[in-house]
């Protein structure tokens, strides 16, 4: 699984960084020192200054193995703090679905995705089910399972796309269809919905020329799953 240090953030009012909303109990986050209301503004040395800090957070953990120490600055009542957090192996994008707080999904019907090869590696979409639906806040949309790792699509684990340049797509191909439809550099509005909040992104689409793969997965939703013991901390539908 990738590093994680359990912790909720979203971006600070001042635009000085990251503001951890919550911290998971027992996490490597708490464990550190670090508390809810603290302003995350740099990890492991770089400074977050991007309009979307905690994407900017992603992405420093991207290159971070489980178990490794990562440096963490914050602003705590207006003075600077240092703190080393030890990651801990986090869940994948699946799992990110069966963990989902205070849901109960069961027995649940095969779901049905698609996995985008070329520039867009490792990017995952899934048609939005009426349970996900129900937890997510729409009916309608496609559910991103995991984001394009260059971010260029300025996409999020656990974001819905409900429209692109204002065409609606019915599933993770007809998703792909869309925007293979886009030259490389053209730019493009996605309407999403991220943490129940309709944003409208700017994005340029980058070089394709792959493929999407369809895949199902359903026996992991044919149990009854129950919410795990605690808060889940989540950050764009994921734990961070």
């Amino acid at each position: 699984g990738r590093a994680i240090i359990g912790a909720q953030l979203e971006p600070a009012p001042a635009g000085t960084g990251a503001r951890v909303r919550a911290v998971s109990p027992g996490g490597p986050a708490a464990e550190a020192g670090i508390r809810a209301g603290d302003v995350i503004v740099a990890v492991n040395g770089t400074e977050l200054k991007e309009d979307e800090p905690s994407r900017q957070v992603v992405r420093i953990l991207r290159d971070v193995e489980p178990d490794a120490k990562v440096t963490v600055r914050v602003l705590r009542d207006g003075k600077t703090r240092e703190f080393t957090v030890t990651t801990r192996p986090g869940p994948g994008p699946m799992a990110m679905v069966r963990r989902l707080p205070d849901v109960t999904f069961g027995p649940f019907p095969d779901m049905e995705g698609w996995m985008i090869h070329g520039p867009l590696t490792d990017m995952e979409l899934a048609t939005l089910t009426p349970h996900l639906g129900s937890y997510f806040g729409s009916d309608k949309g496609v559910l991103v399972l995991r984001a394009p790792a260059d971010g260029a699509l300025r996409l999020e684990d656990g974001d819905v796309i409900l429209a692109i340049d204002g065409r609606a797509p019915t599933n993770g191909s007809h998703a792909t269809r869309i925007l293979a439809s886009y030259q490389p550099g053209e730019k493009l509005t996605l309407r999403v919905l991220r943490q129940h909040k309709t944003l409208e992104l700017e994005a340029t689409v980058p070089e394709h020329g792959g493929h999407d793969k369809f895949f199902r997965r359903g026996g992991v939703f044919h149990e009854r799953i129950e919410p795990p013991p605690g808060p889940v901390v989540i950050m764009g539908h994921e734990e961070l």
